[in-house]
This record gives C-alpha cells, sequence and structure tokens, in this order.
C-alpha cells in the first residue's frame, strides 16, 4: 500500500483496548503537520543536528533500527538513564 506523502491516517480500536487496532486512511493530507512534527522529533530526540525532512527522517531511523543490535526497550531505558543523569 502507497500513500501520498502526508497521507493522514487514523488509528482506532472498535472492540476495545484488548481488541484489534484498525489503521484507516481519512483521504486528507496535511505536510504542514507531518513538517512541524519531524522538526519536533530532531530536536527532542536529536539535539544538535539539523532537522531533516520526512523522506530523510524515514531513513534514517529504519538504518538505525537496522544496525541496532538492542530494542526498543533498551533505547528508552538509555534514554530515562541520560535525563536522571542530567537531573542529579
Amino acid at each position: 500500500m502507497e500513500l501520498p506523502p502526508a497521507s493522514v491516517l487514523t488509528l482506532t480500536a472498535p472492540e476495545g483496548p484488548e481488541g484489534p487496532v484498525v489503521l484507516s486512511r481519512t483521504g486528507s493530507v496535511d505536510l504542514d503537520d507531518l513538517e512541524r512534527r519531524m522538526a519536533g522529533y530532531w530536536h527532542r530526540h536529536q539535539t544538535g543536528r539539523p532537522p531533516r525532512g520526512p523522506l530523510q527522517t524515514a531513513r534514517f531511523l529504519l538504518d538505525r533500527d537496522k544496525h541496532s543490535r538492542r530494542g526498543w526497550l533498551g533505547r528508552v531505558t538509555d534514554l530515562l538513564r541520560r535525563d536522571r543523569a542530567g537531573h542529579e
């Protein structure tokens, strides 16, 4: 399934928290919102690095995860440790 850039999707759980999740197309596009979200990601998680566009960010994240031997839990733990060290 190929979507146009900045396609807006909706995520629902019609059967509640224990049921399946449904991802649906809304038919709308919001490039400004996507660009704001990308800039926010780079500001929060890649401090000191220049923001990249949506395609470059996707490639960066896919490449990072492909080469990472640790899962998302390890990355979250590292972020929490770094945050805690900064407040001590």
